[in-house]
Formats: structure tokens, sequence, C-alpha cells
């Protein structure tokens, strides 16, 4: 665990800070393309079985995870899209594992 040094004054934001890591959703799809790449590269080095149950429930899992549990419908049409990618992320990690096996 490692700790920050803050020299300066330290206080709370008074809005929220907007992150955004794409400019469009091409750019995020092709990051998106080779961030599952690395990932399913990671899977099958560590030799792990990639299954049916991994492209049928774990999508959809990941789907409900982000877009109920963690609240993701509050934020609207940006919220469904978010929660969306991340499904589609996790079935393209383990489809290029299999791929790859």
């Amino acid at each position: 665990h490692e700790s920050v040094k803050v020299e300066g004054r330290v206080g709370q934001l008074k809005s929220n800070l907007l992150h955004f890591t794409c400019d469009s959703l091409s750019e995020h799809l092709k990051t998106m393309d080779r961030y599952t790449t690395l990932a399913a590269q990671e899977l099958v080095a560590h030799k792990q079985r990639i299954g049916w149950r991994q492209l049928i429930l774990d999508p959809p899992w990941t789907f409900f995870r982000t877009y109920v549990l963690q609240w993701g419908f509050l934020d609207g049409f940006e919220g469904l899209t978010i929660a969306y990618m991340g499904a589609l992320y996790a079935f393209v990690k383990y489809a290029k594992a299999r791929n790859m096996s």
C-alpha cells in the first residue's frame, strides 16, 4: 500500500469531476479491442478454461451488475451504454480467449 504526500491545501470538490477517457464511441471501441486482446492473452497464459458459462452468463451478469446494482440506470442513456459496453467487453474477452486456445 503506497501513501500519497500532498503539499498544499486539501479540500473537497464543490461539483462533480467529469472524467472522459475517450473522445468518441469509435475510439472507445478501438481501446476495448486492444484491452480485450490483452485480457484474453492473460487468460490463456494462466491456462484458464473458458466454457459456455463465461460466454453466456458473464455478459448479462456484467450488464445487470453495472446497470442495476451500481445504479447505472440513473445516468440515463450513458448508463445504459456503459452497462452494454461492459457486457460486450466480457463477451469479447472470453470469445477471444476461446479462439486463442
